[in-house]
């Protein structure tokens, strides 16, 4: 396929062409492999739902319905759960039983059931009462679209010309793997009745699969990027070389530093966890503040992880020293323990004390003395303000 559209843009660079892929990462390397094979100018990769949402997503739109979010569906699912009835009554209360209710919800729609008059026939066991349920979601949610409605209506404005985008879609490609559903089905055959559209048949191939015994996390991740680098040898692309782990948290940062080891390149998807940086671990440590009573401890460790900057402006435009160890020791000596009003008071009357100190020591430096002793005050001065602006 790629080989035939890189000769057509031979004789025709802006030619439009449009390949649905099975996933936006499919779509990303696709893209990839065909600028090594010449110009791609014109040429979109795109998942079927996103071509879907281009062609009907504006209908949707005019008759006033909005995206069914998923944190939505979940939570009408939940409060459709609690209708259940006769032997489900005994579950309905348990923890997972909505989510159920739930996946089983989008089974039924994604093979072309609207609702419960669509299946026919006497059933029995419990599917009546889930169909009922089904029926209860699917008018809780008129108001929304799913992406089977939104693959319907991309469907509708094919096979009536109506969307002003089906000129430039050119000549379509479509991965058969992409056809997963009724809706999916029925925009596939839509577009091969309208335009010039063409199946690929991406048929998967049986990988050959190897295990390795390692002992612990630290030896997955050598053995991984000791793989990585025999591919490499063997003659295989980087970009077409990809490794996969757990939700373990201790892999990425692992795995990243045995690549560095290795030289070679690498990029994390779908990126650097914002908790793996200084800046989300101290903003995470704040936010859960109250939780912990606003414990000083908390607070300290917060701060001794946060980027923070090594002065503050004080007064009359001098800077004011701000390391977490003086937070620490000065936040000590106010008393401070835990609690928004024990900071409060404990800070105030710090503060209090040691605004009396330097009007006292102001209060000597002004009077007539030795120059020793007013130097002496002068150099007692400096650190309590610096301390009282912090503070302040």
């Amino acid at each position: 396929m790629l080989d035939l559209i890189a000769a057509e843009r031979a004789a025709d660079p802006l030619l439009p062409v449009t390949v649905i892929a099975p996933s936006h990462a499919a779509a990303l390397q696709l893209r990839r492999r065909l600028a090594e094979r010449g110009a791609y100018a014109g040429v979109r990769f795109e998942p079927l739902a996103r071509i879907a949402e281009l062609l009907g997503g504006g209908e949707l739109a005019a008759h006033g319905r909005t995206p069914l979010a998923r944190p939505i569906g979940d939570y009408v699912a939940e409060q459709i759960a609690h209708e259940t009835r006769g032997a489900l009554r005994s579950v309905c209360e348990m923890a997972g039983y909505a989510r159920v209710l739930r996946q089983v919800f989008g089974r039924l729609r994604s093979g072309g059931i609207r609702g419960p008059d669509d299946v026919g026939g006497t059933w029995e066991g419990h599917l009546p009462e889930v169909l009922r349920l089904y029926g209860l979601f699917r008018a809780a949610t008129s108001g929304f679209y799913d992406t089977e409605d939104l693959l319907e209506a991309a469907a509708d404005a094919i096979h009536g010309r109506r969307a002003g985008l089906l000129a430039e879609l050119g000549m379509v490609y479509v991965f058969s793997s992409a056809v997963r559903s009724a809706g999916s089905a029925a925009m596939i055959d839509a577009l091969r009745r309208t335009t010039v559209c063409t199946m690929v048949d991406d048929a998967r191939v049986a990988a050959a699969q190897r295990f390795v015994l390692v002992p612990d996390p630290a030896g997955e991740a050598r053995e991984a990027v000791r793989e990585v680098v025999q591919s490499m040898e063997g003659g295989c692309a980087l970009h077409e070389i990809a490794v996969l782990y757990g939700a373990d948290p201790v892999y990425p940062a692992m795995l990243r530093e045995e690549f560095s080891r290795a030289g070679v390149p690498d990029v994390a998807l779908p990126g650097k966890a914002v908790i793996e940086t200084p800046a989300g671990r101290a903003l995470l440590g704040i936010l859960e503040l109250p939780e912990r009573d606003y414990s000083r401890t908390a607070a300290m460790n917060a701060l001794s992880i946060a980027p923070l900057r090594a002065n503050l402006p004080g007064a009359g435009g001098a800077t004011v020293p701000a390391r977490d160890t003086e937070w620490d020791r000065i936040s000590r000596e106010a008393g401070i323990t835990r609690g928004l009003t024990r900071w409060r008071s404990g800070l105030a009357g710090f503060i209090a004390h040691h605004e009396a100190d330097l009007t006292r020591l102001v209060a000597a430096h002004r009077k007539p003395g030795d120059r020793a002793q007013v130097r002496i005050a002068a150099h007692a001065i400096r650190p309590l303000d610096q301390r009282h602006d912090v503070f302040q």
